[in-house]
Parts: C-alpha cells; sequence; structure tokens
C-alpha cells in the first residue's frame, strides 16, 4: 500500500502548542503571545519534516509522485498547520468563557481530531485537483 498517513501531524503538534500555552494561562490566567515564536518555529518545522518523510517513502516505496504532488501535499501540510495553530490560540483564550475549564482539557482533543480532519479533507482536495488537472501520477 502506498498510503500517506504524514498529514496527521499537524494535530500533534498544535497539541504542543496548546500545551505551552495552557501552561502559560494557568499561571498567570493570561494567553501569553511571547509564545508566537514557539508557533512560527513549529509551522516551520512542517516543510522539513514532511521533507524527510516523503523522501524516506520515496526511497522505501518508489512511489510515482511527481513534484505537482509533493507541493500539494507540503502545502496543504502547511495551512493545516497554520489553521491548527490560529486556533490553538482562540481555544486557549476562550477557555475561561466556556466553564472556566482548563484548556488541556478540551483545547488539545479538539485540535488533534480537527488536525486529522483538515490533513485528510486538504490532502484529498490536493490530489483531486491535481487528477482534475491531469497531473497527478499516483497509485
Amino acid at each position: 500500500s502506498s498510503g500517506i498517513n504524514a498529514e496527521y501531524g499537524g494535530g500533534n503538534l498544535a497539541a504542543i502548542q496548546a500545551s505551552r500555552l495552557s501552561t502559560s494561562f494557568n499561571l498567570s490566567r493570561m494567553v501569553d503571545f511571547s509564545e508566537v515564536g514557539t508557533s512560527l518555529f513549529l509551522l516551520f518545522l512542517v516543510v522539513p519534516g514532511h521533507a524527510v518523510f516523503l523522501g524516506a517513502k520515496q526511497l522505501l516505496d518508489s512511489s510515482p509522485y511527481n513534484w505537482y504532488f509533493y507541493a500539494g501535499f507540503a502545502s496543504s501540510a502547511l495551512i493545516q498547520v497554520a489553521i491548527l495553530l490560529v486556533l490553538c490560540y482562540l481555544l486557549v483564550m476562550l477557555s475561561p468563557h466556556l466553564r472556566d475549564m482548563d484548556p488541556d482539557i478540551y483545547s488539545i482533543p479538539i485540535l488533534t481530531a480537527l488536525g486529522d480532519f483538515l490533513g485528510t479533507f486538504l490532502l484529498t482536495f490536493s490530489v483531486t485537483t491535481l487528477d482534475s488537472m491531469g497531473i497527478f501520477k499516483g497509485n
């Protein structure tokens, strides 16, 4: 099988950031916007991480994917993680208004589930778009 499951890593990156923001929030009852640098770092980890994954997959599986697919894959991963990191901040900021719940309790499961959904949706959209243009050469 040549299924690609690396799209599911975005939820984990957002969960890491949500945990950091939640800890900061629990200590000061404020969202620490100095964590934006960490969010950017996590966002910039996406492309090299996926490049390593796709390179290893190419070596082990010799998949017939072209560079259009790799560009679509990386683009969908970047969009996914960017959306999740923004939602991460929003969920942690809303925590006092949602029955004063701990952001770790509800934000991390929501972010990981949304990460799975967004990853699947965006990769499917990317492949469907490439296929409709006649430039997708997958299995």
